[in-house]
């Protein structure tokens, strides 16, 4: 993200697999707000992709 553009960024996701896998697939991914700040918060989330037949927006941040 060093060389990113500036601006407001959109996480999306869009899950090809098949709804009803013995395995369902999940994501989890980690948020830090004002990383290396002393007000510095960690938010690890996860998601169960087979929950979501169409693409979604998972979340969105400043850069």
């Amino acid at each position: 993200m060093d060389e990113a553009e500036q601006g407001r960024w959109l996480i999306n996701v869009n899950y090809v697999g098949e709804a009803e896998e013995e395995n369902p697939s999940y994501l989890k991914y980690t948020l830090y707000r004002n990383y290396g700040l002393p007000n510095e918060t960690k938010e690890i989330k996860v998601v169960n992709l087979s929950e979501y037949n169409q693409k979604i927006t998972l979340d969105t941040f400043l850069y």
